[in-house]
């Protein structure tokens, strides 16, 4: 889409400096990258890594009291972090009004030296612990993985609740709510053919449904865009990525090369600005203050971010090892799939969230993209230990 508003000199962000081909190349080079890395652990995979899933399988059988007891633990504190960031945006109602409104609530409650890294890292506790702790009880349940007692029961009847209430299409970025349903479904999802149609699906509600899901991002219905019809919407929306990597170059060939510094911003988000003053900003906002913009909520897509870093080896590392953890992470899950009783929990789990929310990774900018992404690591390293060696066979009467 980008690419087409380009052709068609429909572009709805400026360009300083038309670099075509320079901007196709980096692109090209990341996509190569990204598949080098893909077929790279692709080729490192051998039989026994199925053969190590069947083993632990054939010695599984241990009570799982304490991944239960661990899950329960991890549940009842996302509620407790949940309850406090609906209590700080001032109470439910603030939920399904709009992102402004919301954004504005939360900021008045977290306005003190460091509010904005507090609030993000509260916001995405509040938001990926609730669901991550109830899509690993989707996933439990689904494959007669444990025995679901009363609390069991009332901790997801509370995830549930509190999953409609924080991560809602009303109050969240679309890219977000993707990533919610697409964890929703892939964590469900027993079947390839299954997933197949959701991709498809997916790839068409992406044209018809996306460009025109955030008439809820404003309070005044009248600052949402007028839509007419869906070709007209695709012309004019602003699909800015292609003009970002452009705008990319022209700044690296003013400013320089960052050398790693937007990449430490990433790193160490929740870090307060009143620790570091000078603590980087996202790299859409910069290229937007480079380019004097009035909006400077602009996108950095993956390739941006690897060029105002390194340059071309940035482009290059980048993609390759998104690459490489891809592949990585898609023979865990097809693991998973093949022999559930052997799956690792948390990065199966993981993997299904992450399968919507790489779309907000691959637009950017990272440091945006950067407090979800750890926390839902964090939960898969947390499930992963909970449950590691405690795989359990299935239950008497339970299916085959």
């Amino acid at each position: 889409m980008p690419l087409a508003q380009y052709l068609l000199d429909r572009e709805q962000y400026y360009s300083v400096g038309i670099n075509p081909i320079m901007s196709s190349a980096i692109i090209l080079v990341g996509c190569f990258s990204f598949d080098l890395g893909y077929v790279a652990h692709r080729r490192r995979k051998t039989p026994a890594s199925d053969a190590k899933i069947a083993e632990n399988n054939v010695e599984a059988g241990i009570a799982m009291s304490e991944g239960t007891r661990i899950l329960r633990a991890v549940s009842i504190a996302s509620l407790i972090i949940a309850a406090y960031y609906v209590a700080s945006a001032g109470g439910p109602a603030s939920f399904f009004s709009s992102r402004q409104d919301l954004g504005i609530a939360t900021a008045e409650s977290f306005s003190s030296d460091g509010g904005e890294s507090t609030r993000a890292v509260v916001a995405s506790l509040a938001k990926v612990g609730p669901l991550f702790a109830l899509l690993t009880y989707v996933f439990l349940w689904r494959h007669k993985r444990m025995r679901f007692r009363i609390p069991d029961g009332l901790l997801m009847w509370g995830l549930l609740a509190v999953n409609i209430l924080v991560n809602n299409p009303i109050s969240n970025p679309r890219y977000w709510f993707l990533a919610v349903l697409l964890g929703a479904f892939f964590t469900a999802a027993r079947s390839k053919v299954g997933q197949d149609i959701a991709i498809v699906a997916g790839i068409i509600a992406a044209i018809v449904v996306f460009p025109v899901s955030d008439v809820t991002r404003y309070a005044n219905p009248q600052d949402a865009i007028s839509y007419g019809s869906i070709w007209e919407t695709i012309a004019v929306k602003d699909y800015d990525q292609f003009t970002m990597i452009n705008n990319s170059i022209s700044f690296t060939s003013d400013v320089g090369f960052s050398v790693g510094r937007q990449l430490l911003g990433v790193l160490l988000f929740w870090v307060p600005r009143s620790i570091w003053p000078d603590k980087p900003l996202d790299s859409g906002v910069v290229l937007g203050e480079w380019l004097s913009m009035r909006n400077t909520n602009l996108s950095s897509p993956l390739w941006t971010e690897g060029w105002m870093n390194f340059g071309w080896i940035g482009v290059v590392v980048f993609l390759l090892v998104l690459g490489l953890i891809g592949s990585r992470l898609d023979s865990t899950y097809a693991a998973g799939l093949r022999n559930p009783l052997g799956a690792q929990v948390g990065t199966h789990v993981g993997t299904a969230l992450l399968a919507g929310y790489l779309f907000i990774i691959l637009r950017g900018p990272l440091l945006q993209a950067s407090a979800r992404l750890i926390v839902i690591l964090v939960f898969v390293a947390i499930l992963n230990l909970a449950f590691r060696n405690r795989m359990m066979t299935k239950f008497p009467g339970s299916p085959q």
